[in-house]
């Protein structure tokens, strides 16, 4: 039946203007509230980002405004500048391989526009420019090993459709920028290696260990040797010494004068196939060589280690200190007249501790400087003014920094920065040290949060503080308490920011923490990280921790005086509640706990009021749970479990009425994959077909992922549909189908073998992620993995958004984007999702597929009634929630009941001046009833599983099914710009029916906005 469209208009027209005052929001996000006043963390420059120039040290780091770009400093105590924003705005270029030519540095970057090209600075914004595009387009021919070259020139390695990877040269300008030669002809592309400029000579490897070497020209090119692994590439005057294997003599040192008669093995220090190139022939980071005036001093081993020393001749090539107690030695540094270096400190058969050690060049000057007994890092030795800086770890300190004079009573900590055994470097920091242009020693430090900060020092506790200007955020600002989780539920948004539970209505007054203290002698309730929540009415049930309960079962309304423990299954501090997940159905919440005194996992259920009950028992000898709603069929609730003990993992789905005799086990599933437990999908993604549920389940595995099974049930059995391997969820209804995703296809199904089968399907795509619903149409993504032509070398992932109105030619690409596409999530007609460039929309087409933003790094992202909730980090406040909205949507909301899952009312996406259509399905043949139309509420339990959503009072017009229970209306929305941001719900009551206790069945609620 359809409503008179005239009759209805009067009604609408008061209700719009009733609740008009809503105002229209813009697409842009804002900041709700900063959850966290603690200082901001610096994201620092990694260890090969720093290089001295003039007076000024360059670096790659991030700051608050920029994203990571290419700074510098006048020393450790001066503050940080940045030369340019290659990327303008939040967006980071990433600068990478800088090397100094002259006065000017080269770096490699990506400006968002011509992808990963070479560039150029002299110091300044003005003075830093693109050098050429190679490769057109966002992918660039990605620059690497850039080293000085010949003159005025850089070498460098860059790919191109035409030759692959291969050797170019640049003067600094584009006429100047040339390919040197086509080692491997055509598109290819050769496996590069380091590049080295030696006395008006360029050598360089390619991949295998082959040395060249070039004038810069293809001519001047020439190969001097067959190698292997050749590595650490080093200049004693006009020689170049090297490393590299070649049988039978192993990994050993060699020397070339730029030609093939005078490329040769230095010295066979370690005779035979080992070599003596490091302990069981493999080198490691930071033994390369050491040169000091006319003489290189290296590490070797023949067969322990040994310090020796070459003029550069076979001849000159003699052993100056051994250690025969000692692995190896590395990190060779020359200080003070004399050569330092570290070893570890043998303790047994495994390394224990780290010896310092000072030597004049003989084996009786070689001694120990200082011993640590904690820690087996072999820590880089850095030079600085007059001090050597080096970590080294003790009990009561943990690993910090340390430096020395070059003696014993000179060699302390820098400065505590982590008091405490844990240290600032011990696995939360890269170990950076880099001696800065002023003479002192820039270096990172790992926070107890695991982010890291730069620091300059002069060597003394008061001199050693962090970089000024770098990283350092506005004032005021602050970092965040790493909001990862976000959680609709009982009309409000929730989530959790440090260890606190937090709730959300859209504004920054209600946004606040839950459960602080309960009252005297109470404690707060803390959340994990992994925040289990559900709705039921006006309250969220959710796992939560307090030092009296352990883990159990808590109750909020959104206040903290409302905020409270429901039960302690498991009485005292023991945890009573370890899964995760939820299941409500109707007027209870479904739940897995234990208890000492059932001993054994039970099912449960409650109203988050009064006493759980116990439907079930699972074996004792599980350690973890996962509870997942499959959703409601028949009048029976589906549920899914997942449970693992170590390698052993089970899966069950089960069916229940609510009370024991009622819950019925279909089928478990018993794989010895629990590795896997985190990859694999959950059993949590349904949708109704006519009275089947659709979903997934984990049932089979192979030898690289496990197995996903198209599931159906009635609520009385359950059956796997022959589809598997590489399907992924979620499962998305649409007129009357479930889509869902199968490698490189889209899939629907009816719930039957013979209507299941492929809609779409690519073979040029690796793979589809993401399908989501908006309005009348589905989205999804694909990525491609681009490398250069015949070789393994990674160029970048290309992504597109794809949108299918359910037909195979239906199914269009809509844009090609650079970087994969995650978080697409549905609002309306449009969707959201992020790429490596920052948020995006997209109503369907190339030309409205739009940035919204590259100022967020988006971790999360949830859509609720119109609002696109975001856990993201805007690089001022840390990882904090942001809100899009409201903008226009129809979103289904709970509170149905009645017959089978009860009556289903969805609606078009409101437009100003077009028609609202509303559709009701599952109703009671010709079952007579009215449509409220109001203003949004927090959802009221009537019982019976019926929620209101809408205020009371507001009729729009009566409601008659048809025979088949269903019923549409059209509603005229006038196009009145000043209507825009208004919000309202909408919902259905039929009655008289026989479903008890109310006698009227409920839609769900309808949220509609404009």
């Amino acid at each position: 039946m359809t409503m008179n469209r005239s009759a209805t208009l009067h009604s609408l027209l008061s209700i719009l203007f009733t609740w008009s005052t809503a105002a229209a929001q813009s697409p842009t996000p804002r900041l709700l509230v900063d959850t966290d006043l603690r200082p901001a963390a610096v994201v620092p420059p990694s260890a090969q980002g720093f290089l001295n120039l003039g007076a000024y040290t360059y670096f790659a780091a991030t700051d608050a405004l920029h994203g990571r770009e290419l700074f510098r400093c006048r020393g450790h105590a001066a503050p940080a500048e940045l030369v340019a924003d290659v990327l303008p705005g939040m967006g980071s270029s990433e600068p990478a391989d800088l090397t100094v030519v002259g006065s000017l540095l080269y770096f490699s970057a990506d400006d968002g526009r011509h992808g990963r090209e070479l560039w150029v600075t002299d110091g300044t914004a003005q003075g830093t420019r693109l050098v050429v595009d190679l490769v057109v387009g966002p992918l660039g021919s990605v620059p690497q090993g850039l080293a000085r070259g010949i003159g005025a020139t850089v070498l460098f390695w860059a790919y191109t459709a035409a030759t692959g990877r291969e050797l170019f040269v640049s003067d600094g300008t584009a006429l100047g920028t040339k390919l040197v030669v086509d080692l491997t002809t055509g598109a290819t592309g050769t496996e590069p290696g380091p590049i080295l400029t030696v006395g008006g000579v360029g050598f360089f490897s390619t991949g295998p260990g082959n040395l060249y070497a070039t004038d810069g020209t293809a001519p001047g090119t020439k190969q001097l040797v067959t190698l292997t692994n050749v590595q650490e590439m080093a200049a004693l005057g006009s020689k170049l010494l090297f490393f590299a294997s070649q049988d039978p003599s192993g990994s050993e040192p060699w020397v070339s004068d730029g030609t093939a008669a005078g490329t040769t093995l230095l010295k066979d220090v370690h005779p035979g196939p080992g070599g003596s190139g490091s302990f069981l022939g493999f080198r490691t980071a930071g033994d390369g060589f050491l040169v000091v005036g006319s003489r290189a001093f290296f590490p070797a081993h023949k067969p322990q280690g040994g310090i020796w020393s070459t003029d550069g001749t076979a001849q000159g090539t003699v052993e100056v200190a051994g250690a025969p107690q000692s692995w190896t030695f590395q990190s060779l540094r020359s200080f003070g007249g004399r050569i330092w270096f570290v070893s570890p400190a043998l303790g047994g058969v495994l390394p224990l501790g780290m010896i310092l050690w000072r030597s004049e060049g003989t084996q009786s000057s070689t001694v120990p400087v200082a011993y640590f007994s904690e820690g087996d890092h072999l820590p880089q030795l850095e030079v600085a003014g007059s001090r050597m800086y080096f970590h080294a770890a003790t009990k009561t300190e943990g690993m910090e920094l340390w430096s020395s004079d070059g003696t014993v009573a000179g060699t302390r900590i820098v400065r505590d920065l982590a008091p405490g055994p844990a240290g600032s470097f011990d696995g939360r920091s890269s170990g950076l040290l880099h001696a800065d242009s002023g003479g002192g020693l820039l270096f990172n430090a790992g926070t107890s949060g695991g982010a890291e900060v730069l620091y300059g020092t002069d060597g003394t506790t008061a001199g050693t503080q962090p970089l000024k200007g770098i990283g350092q955020p506005p004032l005021g600002a602050t970092r965040g308490a790493e909001v990862l989780e976000l959680k609709a539920a009982a009309g409000l948004m929730w989530f959790r920011a440090g260890d606190a539970l937090w709730r959300s209505d859209r504004s920054a007054s209600g946004t606040f923490a839950v459960g602080a203290k309960l009252g005297p002698g109470a404690s707060r309730a803390e959340v994990p990280d992994d925040l289990s929540l559900v709705g039921i009415g006006q309250r969220a049930l959710f796992r939560g921790w307090d030092p009296a309960h352990g883990y159990e079962l808590w109750s909020s309304d959104g206040t903290t005086a409302g905020t409270s423990l429901v039960e302690d299954s498991n009485p005292g501090p023991a945890d009573g509640l370890l899964t995760t997940g939820f299941a409500r159905s109707g007027d209870e919440v479904y739940y897995l706990a234990t208890s000492s005194d059932q001993g054994a996992w039970q099912l449960r259920a409650t109203d988050g009021v009064g006493p759980s009950r116990m439907l079930a028992r699972y074996p004792t000898y599980y350690s973890e749970f996962r509870l997942s709603a499959l959703g409601r069929v028949d009048g029976r609730q589906l549920l899914g479990t997942l449970a693992w003990y170590e390698s052993d993992l089970q899966q069950q789905v089960w069916s229940t009425d609510g009370t024991a005799g009622g819950t019925k086990q279909h089928f478990s599933a018993y794989q010895n994959f629990g590795r896997y437990r985190n990859l694999a999908p959950q059993p949590e993604t349904f949708v109704e077909l006519g009275g089947l549920a659709v979903f997934l389940t984990l049932d089979s595995f192979s030898t690289s992922y496990p197995s996903l099974y198209l599931t159906v049930s009635d609520g009385k059995s359950v059956q796997k549909l022959n589809v598997t391997t590489q399907v992924e969820g979620p499962v998305v209804e649409l007129a009357g189908r479930a889509f869902f995703l199968r490698a490189s296809a889209l899939f629907a199904t009816d719930g039957t073998q013979a209507g299941t089968g492929a809609v779409w399907t690519s073979a040029n795509e690796l793979g589809a992620s993401g399908l989501s619903r908006a309005g009348d149409r589905l989205f999804f993504s694909t990525n491609t993995l681009t490398y250069e032509p015949g070789t393994s070398t990674y160029l970048g992932t290309a992504s597109a958004l794809w949108r299918s109105d359910g037909t195979t030619a239906g199914t269009v690409r809509v844009s090609d984007l650079a970087g994969p596409i995650e978080h697409l999530t549905a609002i309306g007609e449009h969707v959201w999702f992020t790429t490596d460039a920052g948020l995006w929309t997209s109503d369907g087409t190339a030309a409205g597929t739009q940035l919204v933003t590259d100022a967020l790094r988006v971790r999360a992202a949830v859509a609720d009634r119109g609002t696109l909730w975001l856990a993201a980090d805007d690089g001022v406040h840390g990882l904090e929630v942001h809100v899009i909205g409201p903008l226009p949507h129809a979103q289904d909301l709970a509170g149905a009941c009645g017959r089978g899952s009860g009556p289903r009312l969805r609606g078009t996406t409101p437009q100003l001046g077009r028609d609202l259509r509303l559709s009701l399905t599952g109703g009671v043949a010709s079952a007579l009833g009215l449509v409220w139309l109001g203003a949004p509420q927090q959802p009221v339990n009537l019982g019976a599983g019926c929620e209101l959503h809408v205020a009371p009072g507001q009729v729009v017009s009566p409601v008659r099914c048809d025979s088949s229970g269903t019923w549409t209306a059209t509603l005229p929305v006038p196009d009145l710009p000043a209507l825009r941001g208004l919000r309202v719900h909408a919902q259905v009551g039929l009655g008289s029916t026989s479903q008890p206790p109310l006698g009227v069945d409920f839609s769900n609620g309808l949220s509609l906005g404009l």
